[in-house]
């Protein structure tokens, strides 16, 4: 007796369906982080205030590692930003302040990053330097870096 291509088939149908069924459970995260304002401009120095808000499933009760990873031109530094614990949803804020350093005129990326166990959700957030010429700051820098280099030669001597 042979079977037909459908009675064949069948097995590995009813895995694929299986199988993509579970990965779509596993990749749904019990929770969900949104962040205001999402984008927002400043000068050096100032304060940016921004409010964090987890809500979650019912019934999720774990706590949540918070960290933002922020981006400026090359250079990337991550932030511990804590744990929260249930009960949710919760809401708080966080302030950043702009480094002096910053030339004006770049574009601070971050990414607030909510881990808890095998689940992650990320929200993305932009302040946009006020002020001057990125090429111009930028020139400025780099002087400024190589006259320290040039003292601390001079200073060996």
């Amino acid at each position: 007796m042979t079977l037909n291509k459908t009675q064949k088939t069948l097995p590995f149908l009813l895995l694929l369906t299986f199988l993509s069924q579970t990965m779509m459970i596993k990749a749904q995260t019990p929770y969900s982080i949104n962040v205001t304002p999402v984008s927002s401009e400043a000068e050096q120095g100032d304060l940016v205030t921004f409010s964090i808000e987890i809500t979650t499933d019912p019934g999720f009760e774990e706590n949540i590692v918070l960290t933002l990873q922020v981006t400026v031109l090359t250079v990337t530094k991550t932030y511990e930003l804590g744990t929260t614990e249930p009960p949710y949803p919760k809401t708080f804020e966080h302030t950043f302040t702009v480094p002096e350093e910053i030339p004006g005129g770049v574009t601070i990326e971050g990414t607030l990053t909510a881990t808890s166990g095998e689940n992650t959700a990320e929200e993305t957030v932009k302040i946009k330097i006020k002020g001057g010429n990125i090429l111009e700051n930028i020139i400025n820098l780099i002087k400024q870096v190589i006259n320290q280099i040039i003292d601390a030669i001079t200073n060996l001597f």
